[in-house]
C-alpha cells in the first residue's frame, strides 16, 4: 500500500488501504473485546439485527466527533452516486466510483488509520 503510494499509484494504494481500518478493529475486537457487553445496545443503534465492523466504526466515530455522517462511510444510492472523486467505502469498492485515486485521498486514508490505532489504544486503557 504504502509502496503503491510513494510511486504515485493512489488507487491501487487506497483499495489497499480501505479495508485495513475494518481489519484492525475485528483485530482489537477478536483478540481484547471489551465491546462485548456493549453488542446489543450497538445492535439497536445500528438499526441491525447484527454488528459489523463498519457500524462498530461508525458507532465509536459518532461518540467521538458527534456526527451522524462520516465521510467514508456515507450511505449512497449508487443510481444516485455522483462520481466526483469524493472518498466513499461502498462505491469504491463496488467499483461505481473511478475518480477517487488521488494523492490527497490515499493521504486521508493513512490519517484515518493512523487515527483508528490512535482510537483502539485509548479502548484499550
Amino acid at each position: 500500500m504504502f509502496s503503491a503510494y510513494c510511486r504515485g499509484e493512489y488507487a491501487l494504494a487506497i483499495y489497499g488501504l480501505f479495508p485495513q481500518p475494518e481489519g484492525v478493529m475485528w483485530d482489537f475486537l477478536s483478540l481484547a473485546n471489551p465491546a462485548e457487553a456493549k453488542l446489543e445496545e450497538l445492535i439497536g443503534a445500528q438499526n441491525r439485527t447484527f454488528v459489523t465492523v463498519e457500524a462498530l466504526i461508525r458507532e465509536i466515530l459518532s461518540r467521538l466527533i458527534g456526527e451522524e455522517d462520516f465521510p467514508f462511510y456515507q450511505f449512497v444510492k449508487f443510481i444516485e452516486f455522483a462520481d466526483d472523486g469524493t472518498l466513499n467505502r461502498h462505491a469504491v469498492e463496488h467499483g461505481i466510483s473511478i475518480a477517487f485515486g488521488t494523492k490527497q485521498n490515499a493521504l486521508r486514508l493513512i490519517l484515518y488509520l493512523d487515527f483508528a490505532h490512535f482510537v483502539l489504544g485509548k479502548l484499550r486503557e
